[in-house]
């Protein structure tokens, strides 16, 4: 670079001197502007981007099979299904700690008849379910004893 030569020009404008000369008023600008509305004009454009979607279209490209089908399900197969659960209940037959041999006898006794009512019931809830009649008739109580009854 030092073996380079560059020649260079240098000309001053007068700031000055030159906001004396022009006095632009607001009529000459208006004047201006109203014989040029071409310069001041920009054509209309509208940038668009869009994205059509057709289920018929998707449906057509995509084609599933049954093994990729049955690949997802084996694979979220949490979301399909609930957790296992379980109800239970209890009947508590209450006998005092020096009862004798006949109240405890008595209250096997009552708890051996609860145990088959509710074996009976959950037999005919059964029977129940499969087969399903267009009207059904009240079912009659069965009679029971006025000792299984009391206490």
């Amino acid at each position: 670079m030092r073996a380079q030569q560059r020649e260079i020009a240098e000309y001053r404008v007068q700031a000055d001197v030159q906001l004396a000369q022009s006095k632009i008023t607001g009529d000459a600008t208006r004047a201006f502007y109203d014989g040029n509305p071409a310069r001041f004009q920009v054509p209309e454009a509208v940038a668009v981007e869009y994205l059509v979607l057709s289920t018929d279209t998707l449906i057509a490209s995509e084609q599933v099979g049954a093994d990729e089908i049955n690949a997802y399900y084996e694979s979220n197969i949490s979301k399909y299904g609930e957790p296992e659960q379980r109800r239970a209940s209890h009947i508590l037959i209450a006998v005092k700690r020096d009862a004798g041999d006949a109240e405890k006898a008595s209250a096997r006794e009552r708890a051996a008849q609860i145990c088959r009512n509710c074996t009976s019931r959950r037999a005919a809830s059964r029977s129940s379910r499969r087969k399903i009649p267009a009207i059904r008739a009240p079912r009659p109580r069965a009679a029971t004893s006025a000792s299984s009854r009391a206490g």
